[in-house]
C-alpha cells in the first residue's frame, strides 16, 4: 500500500493464466481493478504473456510506486528485468533496464536507490550492489558481496544500508561511492 487507500497486488501463474496480473485499489482493498503495464521497449516481441512476473513492488515517497518486471526467454534460457516506476500511483509508468535480471531494490526517494543483484537459484554466483541517483536510468557498481539465500536490502539513510543474504548480514556505509 502506498497510502491507507491506495494499494497494489501483483502476480503471475505460468501456464495457468495469461498475462501476468497487476491490480490496484483506491478504496483500501474493498475493490480492485486490473492495471495493464506497457511492455518495455527492449522486449523484442512486446508481449509480457506468461513469461514475465513481478517479484517486487515497493512504495516510493509520496504517491510513487515502483516494481520489478522480470521476463524469461525460454529459447535463450536467459532473463531480463526492468524497474518500473510511477510518480502518480500508476497513472503513468517509466521502464528502465536493471543491471542484472535477478535481485531486489530499495529507494530513499524517487531518484536515490540501490539494487542487490543476487539470484538465490545460483548459490555460487557473486552478488553485486548497484546505486542510482537518477531513478534507475543509470546504475554504478558499488560492491561485490558474498552470501547465499534470499536477498534483502535496506537503507535507513544515504549513508547506512544493510544487506541480508541467507544468514549473512552486511553493513554498507558510504554507499554512494563506487569502488
Amino acid at each position: 500500500f502506498t497510502t491507507i487507500q491506495e494499494g497494489w497486488l501483483a502476480g503471475n501463474c505460468p501456464g495457468l493464466m495469461q498475462p501476468l496480473f497487476l491490480y490496484h485499489t483506491t478504496d483500501g482493498g474493498a475493490s480492485w481493478s486490473q492495471t495493464e503495464l506497457p511492455a518495455p521497449e527492449q522486449l523484442e516481441d512486446g508481449a509480457l504473456g506468461d513469461r514475465c512476473g513481478i517479484p517486487q513492488i515497493s512504495r516510493l515517497s509520496g504517491p510513487g510506486v515502483a516494481l520489478t518486471l522480470r521476463c524469461f526467454d525460454f529459447e535463450e534460457e536467459s532473463s531480463q528485468a526492468w524497474l518500473y516506476s510511477s510518480p502518480d500511483n500508476g497513472a503513468s509508468w517509466q521502464a528502465q533496464p536493471l543491471p542484472e535480471a535477478a535481485g531486489v531494490f530499495t529507494f530513499l526517494d524517487e531518484m536515490v536507490g540501490w539494487y542487490l543483484a543476487a539470484d538465490e537459484s545460483q548459490p555460487d554466483a557473486d552478488s553485486r550492489v548497484y546505486y542510482t541517483a537518477d531513478g534507475g536510468a543509470s546504475w554504478s557498481t558499488l560492491a561485490q558481496v558474498d552470501g547465499q539465500g534470499q536477498p534483502q536490502i535496506f537503507f535507513s539513510d544515504a549513508s547506512n544500508g544493510w544487506i541480508v543474504l541467507g544468514l549473512s548480514l552486511i553493513h554498507i556505509s558510504e554507499p554512494t561511492r563506487p569502488y
